[in-house]
């Protein structure tokens, strides 16, 4: 029996007998049954080098050695992919160094020359042709997504809604540059009933999120938007199982051939021309191809069907229908299309779900009433935390209790003029900072003895400074004053000589670096 290092000679010996004939490459490829770029290769000028690698029948594999570890490994688990071979593997021997496609080759190489084939799976799926349905019957809706180079050359990611009519798989395509909503996806619907002329009697579903909230044994419960144009139209939702995209492969194969016919290599200028193209694409290309299934023009068998399609009745959108459900989740953030937006402390408690819409580059957070809690900044990247600041304060706290409780953090004697003092910050300063004020100065209080403060505090209201950065600045320069005195009054006898020599008073220094600074 011949071995594969024979079969390769053999195929050299052909290609060079055929090179010298004068025959061309493709005709050398297609009867030697090699890749042109291999062919190149065994065509090196070298043909005793080339006799010499295919003619050796002793070359020893770089994964041999370990041979009996990865036999091991596929013989107790031969169901194995060769990624998780790999893995075990290296959990054995977490020091080897192999290239990807050397393992890959090889464990291929172990189960051929040792009789480990891969089970087949138990459950495997069993197929049939189906009978084309009647006009009219059905369509299927799909999404995709792409991302395109824009005129500047930077990524543009566009997002699209697929309709296709299942028997005569004319179809329709609708972009947006932003994931679609349950409001875009009646909006890409009403404009592809437009497109049709109509509509059919069932509509072929996933379950996705902005159309289904969840699926249990049958029963559907539907996102409350979607639900209300599902009441003022005549076409049935027919809902697939969860991961089972096979059951709508027709509008799956369109979404594919959209990618590769017209998106691929296409320059991104802006969203309206980009669907005009795409109309024009579907007119004079998509809907001129000719389907095996069918045999006949896809514009064709559609002037068939569209006579079958039911008349679209427009449906009226409401202002309800702009705000999406979420769940508040207890860190008091909602997601919004893969970004994480904060909340107010207390907005929280279990099962709670607020409404949120866009508006403009704003995303808008509404209570269960539609009342506004909170406005963010949209973001367009994924992954992103997008935090308030006030967010992270106790909201819940009156304003005046916090103030009475910072006057109360004061030294009894002081809390007069404190409250003099902060009635005026209140006054100077913006209401939304207030409270980052308080806490500040209720921190500096701990920090410092009671002189230290009230010389501060006094000095502060006489100057006309009511930010708590100041107030912590000033106290610093006591305290260190204050330093200065008590060490020098600790010195203030010193021996000299064998006698007490008596330095003087030492008077307290003047503030007038800072006073200065503040004129």
């Amino acid at each position: 029996m011949d071995t594969p290092s024979s079969e390769k000679l053999l195929k050299y010996l052909t290609l060079q007998t055929m090179k010298s004939k004068g025959k061309k490459v493709t005709e050398i490829s297609e009867r030697v049954g090699l890749h042109r770029s291999t062919l190149y290769r065994w065509l090196a000028p070298d043909e005793g080098e080339q006799l010499d690698k295919l003619s050796n029948r002793t070359r020893c594999k770089k994964l041999s050695i370990y041979k009996e570890a990865l036999l091991e490994i596929l013989q107790r688990t031969p169901a194995l992919r060769t990624s998780q071979v790999k893995s075990r593997f290296l959990m054995q021997y977490p020091d080897v160094v192999f290239n990807e496609k050397t393992f890959y080759n090889y464990i291929v190489y172990l189960r051929e020359s040792e009789g480990i084939p891969v089970p087949p799976k138990a459950s495997e799926r069993q197929y049939q042709i189906v009978k084309e349905l009647a006009y009219g019957h059905q369509a299927q809706v799909d999404y995709g997504e792409y991302t395109l180079l824009n005129t500047e050359g930077k990524r543009q990611k566009v997002y699209f809604f697929v309709l296709v009519l299942s028997r005569s798989r004319y179809f329709y395509v609708y972009f947006s540059t932003k994931p679609f909503t349950t409001l875009s996806t009646i909006e890409a619907h009403q404009a592809a009933f437009d497109y049709l002329g109509g509509m059919p009697s069932e509509i072929v579903y996933d379950q996705d999120k902005c159309l289904v909230v969840r699926e249990n044994q049958g029963d559907i419960v539907y996102t409350q938007g979607f639900e209300s144009y599902l009441q003022s139209q005549c076409f049935k939702p027919f809902i697939c199982r969860k991961a089972d995209p096979e059951s709508k492969g027709k509008v799956e194969k369109m979404v594919s051939y959209i990618k590769s016919s017209f998106l691929e290599h296409r320059e991104f200028e802006n969203l309206g021309l980009l669907q005009e193209e795409a109309l024009l694409w579907l007119e004079r290309v998509a809907h001129q191809r000719i389907p095996d299934s069918l045999q006949k023009a896809v514009y064709e068998e559609f002037a068939i069907e569209k006579q079958y399609l039911k008349v679209h009745q427009r449906f009226e959108i409401s202002p309800d229908l702009e705000w999406e459900s979420r769940q508040v989740r207890k860190d008091h953030v909602i997601s919004w299309y893969s970004n994480w937006y904060s909340l107010p402390l207390g907005t929280y408690h279990l099962g709670r779900k607020l409404w949120v819409k866009e508006e403009g580059e704003e995303l808008v957070i509404a209570d269960e009433n539609y009342g506004p809690i909170t406005r963010h900044r949209l973001s367009h990247q994924k992954g992103q935390k997008i935090i308030n600041s006030n967010h992270l304060r106790d909201m819940s706290k009156d304003l005046t209790e916090y103030q009475q409780k910072i006057v109360e953090a004061f030294p009894a004697n002081l809390q007069a003029i404190a409250s003099v003092w902060i009635e005026g910050m209140k006054q100077v300063l913006s209401t939304r900072f207030i409270r980052d004020h308080f806490k500040k100065i209720g921190k500096v209080i701990l920090n410092y003895q009671d002189t230290v403060i009230e010389a501060s505090l006094e000095f502060c209201l006489q100057k006309g400074l009511y930010k708590s950065k100041d107030f912590e600045s000033v106290c610093q320069y006591y305290d260190l004053e204050q330093s200065k005195v008590e060490n020098k009054t600790k010195n203030q006898h010193i021996s000299l000589y064998g006698h007490q020599q008596s330095l003087g008073v030492v008077t307290k220094s003047e503030i007038e670096t800072y006073q200065n600074l503040c004129s």
